[in-house]
C-alpha cells in the first residue's frame, strides 16, 4: 500500500503533463488557423491583383491595335513618299 501514494503523485503528473500538451496543441491549432486565414486572404489579393493584370494587359493590346490601324498605314504612306520622291528626283 505504500505504492498509492507514490502512484497516485505519478498519475497526477502525467495528467498535469497531458493537460500541458492539451495547451500547447490547442495553440498551435488557433496559430496554424490564423496562418490558414492569412494565406486564404493572401490568395484572394493575389487573384484580385492578377485579374485586374490581365484587364489592363488586354485592354493595352486592344489600344496596340487601334494604334497600329492608324500607324501602320501612316507609315506605308511616308516610305512610299520617300519613294516616290527618290524617283522623282532620281536619287538612287
Amino acid at each position: 500500500m505504500a505504492t498509492e501514494p507514490n502512484d497516485s503523485a505519478i498519475l497526477q503528473a502525467i495528467l498535469a503533463e497531458q493537460k500541458k500538451i492539451v495547451v500547447l496543441l490547442e495553440a498551435g491549432r488557433e496559430a496554424q488557423q490564423e496562418g490558414l486565414r492569412f494565406l486564404r486572404e493572401r490568395y484572394e489579393q493575389d487573384a484580385r491583383i492578377r485579374d485586374e493584370s490581365v484587364s489592363l494587359q488586354r485592354s493595352a493590346v486592344a489600344r496596340f491595335r487601334k494604334l497600329g490601324y492608324v500607324v501602320l498605314p501612316l507609315i506605308a504612306l511616308c516610305v512610299g513618299l520617300i519613294v516616290w520622291l527618290m524617283v522623282r528626283y532620281r536619287m538612287f
